[in-house]
């Protein structure tokens, strides 16, 4: 119910301001007046009714409205007090039907808004590329990482990821600012491209963390790729508003080769990312 409340608040918003700006301009010393303002108020709240609630909600509100404003004005024909006048249909027509068209688009916003939440997920599901880098992501990473253990136990080969973990990003963001939010993604993609073979693959599985996933590759053969990652990513030097700008980029690298004992993709990646916490 909180978030139905604040995707109609413009619209809650737009007829409250309507409805200062006509008890602004009323003539309160009429008794006219202060009727019809009641009234709008009233109108008021059943249109929201029937926005947040749906159509059937808000006619049975409009109509319990309308029978005791039609019950007033003919207890007041009665007395004599009062005359019916045409403002009177206006207010019982009025009610009805601006419920009904308030609450049509009530549920056709909702019904939209549904859809949209639908399809968003479907396109979640089906995205396997990072935004930001274009690297896969770690839907891609799970998958790719699943068909290659099948393979590696299937023909009897070593497989090894490596899981990379940016430190201190809250600081690098502080020191050189969110503009170079997207130039940091990029030094280390291009980096990482150029130290992997055509055959290892590359993900960003988080904001901060990126992994490897290197096919036919012992332990002792992904320790020589940590070593150029650690000594590349140390100190960088970038091209940025005519000028060269020095970059200091930290990161823990784990890794972790297949064995007998890793039975899924996240014991796997699980046990690579132990090993970041002992890096130093």
């Amino acid at each position: 119910m909180d978030k139905m409340y604040k995707r109609y608040g413009i619209i809650q918003g737009a007829m409250f301001f309507v409805m200062l700006i006509t008890g602004s301009l009323a003539d309160f010393d009429e008794p006219f007046m202060i009727g019809s303002y009641i009234m709008l108020t009233f109108l008021w709240v059943s249109t929201l009714v029937s926005i947040l609630f749906g159509r059937i909600q808000g006619m049975l509100f409009s109509i319990i409205i309308v029978l005791i404003y039609a019950a007033f004005v003919f207890y007041q024909g009665m007395l004599g007090i009062d005359t019916i006048i045409p403002m009177n249909y206006v207010w019982i027509i009025s009610f009805p039907l601006l419920s009904f068209l308030a609450g049509y688009i009530g549920e056709s916003i909702q019904e939209i808004l549904e859809k949209y939440n639908k399809y968003k997920d479907l396109q979640d599901m089906l995205v396997t590329k990072d935004e930001l880098t274009g690297l896969g992501n770690a839907k891609e990473f799970y998958q790719n990482l699943k068909v290659e253990m099948s393979l590696a136990r299937r023909h009897k080969r070593d497989i090894t990821i490596v899981i990379i973990e940016v430190q201190y990003f809250d600081e690098l963001l502080a020191i050189y600012g969110k503009g170079s939010y997207t130039r940091i993604f990029d030094v280390i993609t291009s980096i990482l491209k150029k130290i992997t073979r055509t055959e290892d693959t590359i993900y960003r599985i988080s904001e901060k963390t990126f992994a490897l996933l290197l096919p036919q590759t012992p332990l002792e053969g992904a320790e020589v790729v940590k070593r150029k990652i650690k000594d590349s990513l140390s100190e960088i030097n970038t091209y940025t508003d005519k000028r060269f700008e020095e970059m200091h980029i930290e990161v823990r690298v784990g890794l972790a080769s297949l064995d007998d004992s890793i039975k899924s993709e996240f014991e796997f990646k699980k046990k690579a990312e132990k090993e970041v916490e002992f890096d130093v």
